[in-house]
């Protein structure tokens, strides 16, 4: 395999989209040969990058770029990062009758340091004493291609295919089965957090580490920030990260920092944003924050304001949550940092980690 054929593979990562052949005597001329679907010529002439001049290089650069960003980033028209819906959106419920009744020993919880969304359902879990209800598998990421794999190499993709056989969609964690009836339960954090939550309300067994306000007895108005920090901050520093045009970056920044200013205001008057107690506000809020100097600042271009210099309030709350028992290990940011920077390929080419830019965490 010579360099160019070997470039091309590592970029695409597949044979099914592009093939690469000669085009002319020259060794050094090739042509790329792509489905119809990346909305280009069948056929684009490449010279080999040694032999082109700059603005041949950068146009082939954007033009990658914009390819493995679309890849790993799903976008709506207008350029816009677009989470895709999850498909399994099962509950564990206190009750024996229910489909899925919490017993011990029953489940399994796939997750990975990494992702800010099993983050979430960690963070929930330690908080409402839970944990011992599930058995947790922590996952890796694959750096080369961005899935996961369990320690002993196996794909999260076998797992989702041991228990629902025929699927075909993406393969996201965090991932709940039924070990004992082999289904799958839900992949979709924002369910499990809350379905946590009224668990822990309804059993006797077990008391949460702090106070917590359950979802379901929140006004509309504390539901509706909820869904803006979900919206604006969880997912708004990806829609800044993958934003493929300035006028989706800038969107994206703006919302952001407008909802942490607000988060400010409301942390000057309490220890939690709704109040004094606790509520899923807080655990949504926390993995983005905790990830936000380190990664989701430098690399994801989010660097408007210093949440440490300009929102002090936040990082106070940022090591209030901190500080309670259980917290710390719900997550791993060296790990993570070497995730986002060396898996996140289109966004940091070099895949060199930064040193430092961690909180101090402890006051």
């Amino acid at each position: 395999m010579d360099d160019m054929t070997a470039f091309v593979s590592f970029v695409f990562k597949t044979k099914e989209n592009v093939s690469l052949h000669h085009c002319s005597k020259s060794k050094h001329h090739y042509s790329l040969v792509m489905k119809a679907n990346y909305k280009l010529p069948q056929v684009l002439q490449i010279p080999w990058l040694s032999r082109v001049g700059i603005a041949t290089s950068y146009t082939l650069w954007k033009w990658l770029w914009n390819v493995m960003v679309s890849q790993l980033a799903p976008k709506d028209q207008t350029g816009e990062y677009q989470r895709p819906v999850s498909l399994f959106r099962n509950k564990i419920e206190n009750s024996p009758q229910a489909l899925f009744p919490l017993e011990k020993n029953r489940y399994t919880l796939y997750v990975g340091f990494p992702c800010p969304w099993c983050h979430r359902v960690l963070l929930t879990l330690a908080l409402c004493n839970l944990k011992d209800y599930f058995h947790i598998e922590y996952c890796e990421a694959n750096i080369s291609d961005g899935s996961w794999k369990l320690k002993d190499g196996q794909s999260i993709r076998r797992i989702y295919q041991y228990y629902e056989r025929h699927y075909r969609g993406r393969c996201t964690l965090p991932l709940l089965v039924d070990s004992i009836h082999y289904r799958i339960v839900n992949n979709e954090s924002s369910d499990m957090v809350q379905f946590l939550m009224e668990l822990s309300a309804t059993n006797r067994y077990s008391v949460p580490i702090v106070p917590l306000q359950n979802y379901i007895l929140l006004e509309e108005k504390s539901k509706a920030l909820v869904q803006r920090i979900h919206e604006n901050v969880n997912n708004g520093v990806y829609k800044a990260g993958f934003a493929q045009n300035q006028k989706s970056y800038e969107s994206a920044v703006m919302l952001l920092f407008e909802t942490l200013d607000e988060i400010e205001k409301r942390l000057e008057q309490h220890s939690f944003i709704e109040g004094d107690v606790m509520t899923i506000a807080d655990i949504y809020l926390f993995p983005t924050i905790y990830r936000f100097k380190a990664i989701y600042g430098p690399l994801f271009k989010c660097l408007w304001k210093d949440i440490v210099l300009d929102y002090p309030f936040l990082f106070q709350w940022l090591q209030r949550i901190y500080a309670i028992p259980g917290v710390a290990e719900t997550g791993d940011l060296e790990q993570t940092k070497q995730s986002y920077y060396k898996s996140l390929f289109p966004l940091n080419p070099s895949q060199i980690v930064p040193k430092g830019l961690n909180y101090p965490f402890t006051q």
